[in-house]
């Protein structure tokens, strides 16, 4: 899935992603433990970065869906999403 991510951002972990419009699918977290992605490959950590969007419309556009899955919070077990529309504000 990172060989097709020319400029990009791998989010492990968010912080805050509930708030926003719950019902309406609109969303923002900071992004406690991310990657930056250039040309396929991931660059480094990033910090001060925060993600947004609408998880309603970033499912509708969803570019790839990884083959394993990863536990999440031990409730959930859920592959890596592609969502390539959304989002991302950093300190420069």
């Amino acid at each position: 899935m990172l060989a097709n991510i020319r400029d990009g951002l791998v989010v492990e972990q968010l912080m805050g992603a509930s708030q926003g419009n719950v019902l309406g699918g609109d969303f923002s977290g900071n992004v406690l433990l991310g990657y930056a992605v250039r040309n396929g490959e991931l660059v480094g950590r990033v910090k001060d970065t925060m993600v947004s969007g609408n998880i309603y419309d970033a499912l509708k556009e969803v570019a790839a869906i990884g083959r394993e899955g990863k536990g999440l919070g031990g409730r959930l077990r859920a592959p890596h999403i592609c969502c390539p529309r959304l989002a991302v504000s950093t300190k420069v």
